[in-house]
């Protein structure tokens, strides 16, 4: 597809002219470069078709007239402009229609890694929920790559722009985790300390019932509590080993009932 088209017509009061029609996307508007024929050199007219339309500069010899048309018009060419081959015209519009629409999906989706790299500085922190958005914006870019929605040029610059996302993503999760680790440790040595407290209170104490309350309290806290698999599991061992001490307490207090009786 292209940007840049140069046709012959007719204007208003029928004199032949020569046009230059340019697509700008990011304004998504239509410019045309209008000359009348008559005086412009055949060098001219050449360059303006070879050099022109390719995107390769060129002097104009006179000011042409300019016309800017929303591209979103129903038609390209203002009413007073005939062209002499109106089928060039209808190629370009089925053409540059596709081109915006292109273009308007590419700025939704730059719009959407935006917002998600704006929210993640906001943050701070790595966010899952973040994670899985940029995923799926990732995602839309290869479908809609895929099924030709979006130029490569676009599908490759927005994939590079969610990469380096993931990878802001992943440092902040890396860092997150060494302080999560981190804080995870320090209360399992508080969780480890007051248990092993409980068992010395266990071997004084003869309130089990009162007891095997409390440490059901703990073990409580301890499922609730933010920790890592592995201190959650050294510390759910202590407890089991809590338990059974106590359980082995409350047997041998009702044999010595038992025997009292």
């Amino acid at each position: 597809m292209i940007n840049r088209q140069v046709f012959t017509g007719r204007n208003e009061a029928d004199a032949t002219i020569l046009v230059g029609m340019e697509l700008q996307l990011k304004q998504k508007q239509v410019e045309l470069l209008v000359f009348t024929r008559e005086g412009l050199s055949e060098e001219f007219v050449k360059g303006f078709s070879e050099l022109w339309e390719k995107g390769e500069p060129l002097e104009f010899p006179t000011e042409p007239v300019r016309i800017i048309r929303s591209a979103e018009e129903e038609h390209l060419l203002p009413i007073e402009i005939k062209a002499d081959r109106p089928e060039i015209i209808s190629r370009l519009q089925n053409e540059w229609t596709l081109k915006l629409l292109s273009y308007k999906l590419y700025e939704s989706i730059s719009d959407e890694i935006n917002a998600l790299q704006k929210t993640a500085q906001e943050l701070g922190n790595y966010s899952q929920e973040m994670w899985d958005k940029a995923k799926n914006t990732w995602d839309q870019v290869g479908n809609h790559a895929q099924d030709f929605n979006l130029t490569r040029n676009h599908a490759t610059e927005l994939r590079e722009r969610i990469n380096k996302l993931f990878e802001q993503l992943k440092k902040m999760r890396e860092g997150g985790q060494v302080e999560f680790e981190s804080a995870s440790a320090t209360l399992r040595v508080q969780y480890e300390e007051a248990l092993e407290e409980f068992k010395n209170r266990l071997k004084e104490n003869a309130r089990v019932n009162e007891l095997f309350d409390q440490l059901k309290g703990m073990q409580k806290e301890i499922k609730e509590a933010r920790l890592t698999h592995r201190d959650r599991r050294t510390l759910w061992k202590t407890l089991d080993d809590s338990f059974e001490f106590l359980k082995h307490q409350k047997e041998n207090l009702w044999q010595s009932h038992l025997g009292n009786r």
